[in-house]
This record gives C-alpha cells, structure tokens and sequence, in this order.
C-alpha cells in the first residue's frame, strides 16, 4: 500500500550534488536523534543525511494536499533552508521524518491560506490516494492483482483524514504519537480513528476480512 508518487529533483540547494560522506555506522543511523543533534550543531554530513534520505519523501506527502506542484516544491526548499537558518535554536526531535511531515504540512496550509489558495480537501478522491503494488495481496488468493483493485477501491472511499492515517502508519512507519503530533490530537484519537478505518474496511470486506489485515500488518 503506497501513495501514488510525483518525481522530482532536488537539487535547488545545492546538497544533492555533495559527495556522499558515509561516516554514520548503520546503529547510528537508526538512532535519528544523534543525527539530528549532530545537525544542530553544524554538521554538513547529517545536513546531506536527512536531504536526502527525506527531501523526495517529504515532497510527495507535501503533494497530497494541493495540485500546484510548484508551490509544494518551493515549500520543501523553504522548510530545509529555515532548518539549516535556525538549526541551533531548534527543539529535540526523535522521528526526523515526523518532525518533516508535521512541519510541511503546517506550512503548505499556512502558505496556502495567506494566499487564499484553494486546497483539495474537498475533494477526497484527490487526498492520499492509494496504489497497492501488484502481488502483495495476491497471498494465497486467486486472482490478486483482481483483489488488489477491489480493496483499493474500499481503501480509497474511507475519509481522506483516515487514508493519512493508514499511509502514515502502515506505509511510513510512523508511530501513533508521531501521526498525533502531526494531527495535533491526541495518540487516542488517533487510535480510535484508525480502529475505525480498519472496522468499516473489514465489514466491507467480509470473506476478505483476514486478507485486509494481513496487507495492512505486513506492509
């Protein structure tokens, strides 16, 4: 379950064309919040880390909320060169990649509203749109990739706010209080919403009930 990808270059900045410094020890890249310390106090080596490990990422979310491209993308080099202004003054950050989806997020509607753009929440066809790679759901089933288009189907017609939800948590691996950070609600109402997004695909399901929840949990 992945949402449906824009392609994009980034190289405004100038980072990506850096020669790569592989100094972080797979144990510390796991650990992002000496990254992110290392960062902080200047170091160009976590800079080129979380650009790239994150700045295609984030865009692609970012493009979730509004059809002007453009404006998304600009977004994304004005987040990173604010990071990189005002590094020392910010907070501690566990999940680099929460930190950048709650800040994108923010400033996209922010932006947006100063210049009385019109988003496209409205339309929830157009928010977090679902695309299920063939085979994964095809396990032990006939006709996957059949199967496939049929729970897309069901996953797409939940409220856009809950297919974040599921993208976010089952597809980004962010956790509960990261998502809710992000929302900014509380990790129970979180909980409860993605209970019930998950609820109502199984009751539509029916005899695909145990199929729709081994997609979710093994992505």
């Amino acid at each position: 379950m992945k949402p449906k990808e824009t392609s994009r270059h980034f190289d405004t900045l100038g980072i990506s064309k850096i020669s790569p410094l592989n100094t972080y020890s797979n144990e510390e890249e796991k650990d992002e919040m000496i990254i992110w310390s290392n960062f902080q106090e200047g170091s160009e080596e976590a800079l080129i880390y979380i650009y790239r490990k994150y700045a295609s990422v984030v865009y692609n979310y970012g493009c979730q909320f509004t059809n002007d491209k453009e404006y998304v993308w600009d977004c994304v080099q004005d987040l990173f060169c604010e990071m990189i202004k005002n590094r020392k003054r910010l907070g501690k950050v566990i999940s680099i990649k929460g930190y950048l989806f709650k800040a994108i997020k923010r400033k996209i509607f922010k932006g947006l509203k100063k210049i009385n753009k019109t988003l496209i929440v409205d339309n929830s066809d157009g928010l977090f749109e679902i695309s299920i790679p063939p085979g994964i759901a095809s396990i032990g089933q006939s006709g996957g990739n059949d199967q496939n288009k049929i729970i897309e189907g069901y996953i797409n017609e939940l409220p856009a706010h809950q297919r974040e939800i599921l993208l976010l948590y089952f597809y980004e691996g962010l956790s509960y209080q990261e998502i809710a950070d992000i929302f900014e609600v509380k990790v129970k109402s979180i909980r409860t919403m993605t209970y019930r997004a998950l609820e109502k695909l199984s009751v539509q399901l029916k005899a695909n009930k145990d199929l729709i929840l081994t997609l979710l949990l093994t992505i």
